[in-house]
């Protein structure tokens, strides 16, 4: 007789207590939730994910707890978040250093000469600039160099050349045998094979490095009023060599 009384009021009771967890489960989660992404920022860190996990497992439903599976893969998913969080920490940490080495490097090279990809050079009165380029294949080729204005001032027969590195020297004289101006010059390579089929010219400079720039975190060599990245510098020579 009276085991039906109790049963009825414990189940109740239970009931009861299953709603009022379930409320403040609710509530309490979601005030949690308010909090951890109330900074404004929509990128979850690994603290906050920890923090989560904790107010989830405060506030599960007594009756339904989280289950070994469940809690398991959530681990794992803070594990994975921790890890990229550190390999994205170490990374800026090395090139920021490698940003460091270029930078001490590319100031020993002042008062250097240099060689780099590139096609552009200053002329100064006197100069007999010495322009270099690399062939794909055997070629007969022609150095034009033109001015700033897009006029070409000088036309350089190189003829019958292996492939390979080659150059040629500008004596500083325009095609009527006058000497060229000084400033900012370009030199383009024109070459075909033995067939009258067209053969790459990789042009390349050579000038003394002046100063050095730092632009957005790009190290840059200044070659009169050039400039070129040290990623394009294949060469680094002794001053006169």
């Amino acid at each position: 007789m009276l085991s039906d009384p109790i049963f009825k009021i414990s189940s109740t009771g239970t009931g009861a207590t299953a709603a009022t967890t379930g409320t403040t489960s609710s509530s309490s989660t979601g005030s949690s939730l308010a909090s951890l992404t109330g900074t404004g920022s929509s990128v979850m860190g690994k603290d906050q994910f920890l923090q989560l996990l904790v107010v989830q497992l405060q506030n599960q439903d007594p009756t339904q707890p989280m289950q070994n599976t469940e809690f398991v893969a959530q681990l794992a998913q803070f594990s994975a978040l921790e890890q990229m969080q550190n390999v994205n920490s170490n990374l800026g940490t090395s090139i920021l250093l490698n940003q460091s080495v270029n930078n001490s490097l590319a100031t020993t090279l002042i008062g250097r000469d240099i060689e780099a990809h590139g096609n552009s050079f200053t002329f100064a009165s006197g100069d007999q600039p010495q322009l270099s380029f690399n062939l794909s294949g055997d070629a007969n080729a022609t150095v034009n160099i033109v001015d700033s204005t897009g006029k070409t001032v000088a036309t350089i027969k190189a003829g019958d050349l292996k492939s390979g590195m080659n150059s040629v020297t500008w004596d500083g004289k325009t095609q009527d045998g006058t000497p060229a101006a000084a400033g900012d010059y370009t030199f383009t390579v024109s070459a075909t094979d033995a067939k009258g089929n067209a053969v790459t010219a990789d042009t390349m400079v050579r000038g003394r490095v002046t100063g050095v720039k730092f632009d957005n975190g790009v190290t840059y060599l200044l070659v009169g009023s050039q400039t070129f990245s040290l990623s394009d510098v294949t060469q680094i020579l002794e001053a006169g060599k």
